[in-house]
């Protein structure tokens, strides 16, 4: 076994004489340096009131502050819940979230990253009622508030990423656009019996695994959204921050080029393996638009031969220039008008 996939204690979930398929919900838990969150968040699990079992699976990526410690110490207060994994390297988002969906044995999937947190105790029974009852959806989301670092209230702030759409289709993807916060989320356990290779989660981006994961659950069906606010996302922008937003773009020029690569391979792959149109063309030309915005105010030759290299791959170059003033108003419109 891959050292890197260790798992640091094997705790049999919800009671050691259950069987796995009492499982009816297993929540999978992503932490990386969360020592300051990862008590409000497991708290929030852990207060859930069901009429089933239900268990949380911990994955942590190697964390270097205090995180591993509080984890222990729910494990062991907590053995018929929390099952742990302890990563002896660091994996990335991706590959730590997918190494715990496949060991999953829930009926239904939810997640909880370590610095967010629940604020309904009816959560995961609501959810998983709903699905139980329509089976015509793959999946349901809900409302959620927005919190800062200390935890605030900053109301319900639209994220121009996340939908709002009560009933949330493969058309409306495009590419990125996701039915709710990974918070949100209940969804079919579909890795128990995987249809394609599932292994795409981590190889398509090794930090960025919503958007993957989106794709592969709305080339089989829909979403619904509940109206009714459950959880808290915790928005933290700067540079030190613990969550993948600081992380992956306060700082990092080329997070747009990234984002293409990241996009074209979800698009090669939803074409040739799943033989579905995710939208992601239209993707492709807002990336494209804004490249080109960043080399106009900062030339530079290694900035000319990525919007070449993009171009030459482009199915269309022409509607990619011609994307560009609508971008840019676009831009303005998030920026200054929506809210």
């Amino acid at each position: 076994m891959d050292e890197s996939l260790t798992i640091c204690k094997k705790i049999p979930a919800n009671g050691a004489n259950r069987q796995n398929n009492d499982i009816k919900v297993s929540v999978t838990v992503l932490t990386y340096n969360h020592e300051k969150y990862i008590r409000q968040a497991l708290d929030s699990i852990l207060m859930q009131r069901t009429n089933f079992s239900y268990e949380a699976l911990v994955g942590d990526d190697a964390s270097h502050d205090g995180t591993p410690e509080i984890l222990r110490e729910y494990a062991e207060k907590y053995p018929q819940i929390i099952r742990l994994f302890l990563r002896g390297k660091n994996l990335g988002a991706s590959r730590n979230a997918y190494e715990l969906t496949i060991r999953a044995r829930g009926e239904y999937l939810a997640a909880l990253d370590g610095d967010d947190f629940w604020t309904d105790p009816d959560k995961l029974q609501i959810q998983a009622d709903f699905l139980d009852a329509h089976k015509e959806f793959i999946g349901c989301v809900h409302d959620y508030e927005t919190v800062d670092e200390e935890g605030r209230s900053q109301g319900k702030k639209r994220i121009s990423w996340i939908s709002e759409k009560k009933i949330f289709a493969l058309k409306d993807f495009k590419g990125v656009v996701l039915p709710g916060h990974s918070l949100t989320i209940m969804k079919r356990n579909i890795f128990k019996e995987p249809q394609h290779d599932y292994t795409i989660v981590y190889k398509a981006h090794p930090m960025i695994c919503d958007r993957t994961g989106a794709l592969l659950y709305l080339a089989l069906g829909s979403f619904f959204r509940i109206e009714r606010s459950m959880g808290a996302y915790r928005r933290v922008r700067k540079k030190s921050g613990s969550n993948l937003t600081s992380t992956l773009y306060l700082g990092d020029e080329d997070h747009l080029y990234n984002d293409y690569l990241y996009t074209d391979r979800l698009q090669n792959y939803a074409e040739s393996v799943l033989q579905v149109d995710g939208g992601f063309e239209i993707r492709k030309r807002e990336l494209f638009a804004g490249v080109l915005c960043r080399f106009f105010l900062r030339p530079s030759r290694e900035k000319f031969k990525i919007i070449k290299e993009m171009l030459k791959n482009a199915k269309c170059p022409a509607l990619y220039l011609l994307f560009v003033p609508y971008n840019i108003l676009k831009k303005f419109y998030i920026k200054f008008i929506y809210k």
